[in-house]
């Protein structure tokens, strides 16, 4: 298990750019994540979630973002979107 922001760095560095849903993505914390990851190692990112909080707390205004204010609908349509590209990568 993944205890703190170092030890996510230091393991997202090794690989190559991957496209992630994020749910609940407007937070100070998870903005930071998201700018200091995207500079690492060049994540890209659907952030779900409000709109006007995400943009609050990142830096870069050409993330993809779902604008959806309800939290549990934020994270359910993060979810589904994970799937539907898991059910992709798992049919070639």
């Amino acid at each position: 298990m993944i205890g703190s922001f170092p030890e996510l760095r230091n393991l997202a560095a090794v690989f190559s750019p991957r496209k992630v849903a994020v749910a609940a993505a407007g937070s100070e914390v998870m903005g930071a994540a998201l700018e200091a990851l995207r500079d690492l190692c060049g994540i890209k990112a659907l952030l779900f979630g409000d709109e006007g909080e995400i943009r609050k707390h990142i830096k870069s205004r050409d993330w993809e973002i779902i604008h959806e204010p309800d939290p549990i609908r934020a994270a359910a349509a993060a979810v589904a979107v994970q799937e539907i590209h898991s059910e992709a990568q798992t049919a070639r």
